[in-house]
């Protein structure tokens, strides 16, 4: 929904690229909350970069 009102304040002519990212599946079987921010943190980045 956000996106959505950001492209219409600019009059549709502004396009945000797709940035599919997994946060379930890089969570999944973490035991420790460290690794589950580590992977969660990790897969965020990724999709940042996929994005630009």
């Amino acid at each position: 929904m956000h996106i959505d009102q950001f492209k219409a304040s600019l009059g549709g002519k502004a396009r945000m690229p797709a940035a599919p990212a997994d946060f379930a599946g890089v969570i999944k079987s973490k035991r420790m909350i460290s690794s589950l921010r580590d992977s969660a943190n990790y897969e965020l980045a990724r999709a940042k970069i996929d994005a630009s």
